[in-house]
């Protein structure tokens, strides 16, 4: 997305769209952080600590749910030998030679 600032008194102003806004749940009353990492401007919403402690109990129970215990996970990358069966050709010489 490409935008431009406009004219807001002796400032000025990036308008943020309703969509992005609402995706990321800002709304006029949401304090933002901006921050450059020297060539990109970073504009993020400041959120309180209890938001943020429920999110990473969130992040941990998915990653518990998904990732198998430490012990299932060794019978997990154990090689399994698979045999194949014997080459086409081998058959077919062996069909031939009857």
């Amino acid at each position: 997305m490409v935008k431009r600032l406009t004219k807001h008194g002796n400032s000025l102003a990036l308008v943020i769209d309703r969509g992005v806004l609402d995706l990321l749940d800002i709304d006029a009353e949401t304090p933002l952080s901006v921050t450059t990492d020297g060539q990109c401007l970073i504009i993020s919403p400041v959120r309180d600590a209890s938001r943020r402690k429920r999110f990473r109990k969130a992040l941990e129970e998915s990653r518990r749910l998904r990732c198998p215990k430490p012990e299932s996970a060794i019978s997990i990358l154990t090689p399994i030998c698979l045999r194949w069966p014997q080459p086409i050709s081998s058959k077919l010489s062996e069909t031939i030679r009857l």
